[in-house]
C-alpha cells in the first residue's frame, strides 16, 4: 500500500497515474474534492478501480488522503 497526502490551500487539481491491477482510496479530511464525475467533502470516501490516470480537483483549503493499493 501506498499512501499519499494531498493538500491545496488555493485549490487546483493533480494526477494521480496508477498502475494496472490497483485501485485507490480517497479520504477527504477537509475542503472538496472532486473526481470521476463525484463531488467529496470533508468525511467522505470513494474506492476506484481500473483507473490509470486519476485526475483530482480540489477545493480551497483541500486535504486529502489517496490510498494506492493492490487489488
Amino acid at each position: 500500500v501506498d499512501i499519499y497526502v494531498g493538500k491545496s490551500k488555493a485549490g487546483g487539481q493533480v494526477i494521480h497515474r496508477a498502475e494496472a491491477g490497483r485501485g485507490v482510496w480517497i479520504q477527504v479530511i477537509n475542503g472538496t474534492v472532486s473526481t470521476s464525475g463525484e463531488a467529496l467533502s470533508a468525511g467522505d470516501g470513494a474506492g476506484l478501480t481500473d483507473v490509470t490516470d486519476l485526475k483530482i480537483e480540489m477545493g480551497v483549503q483541500t486535504e486529502f488522503l489517496l490510498f494506492d493499493l493492490p487489488y
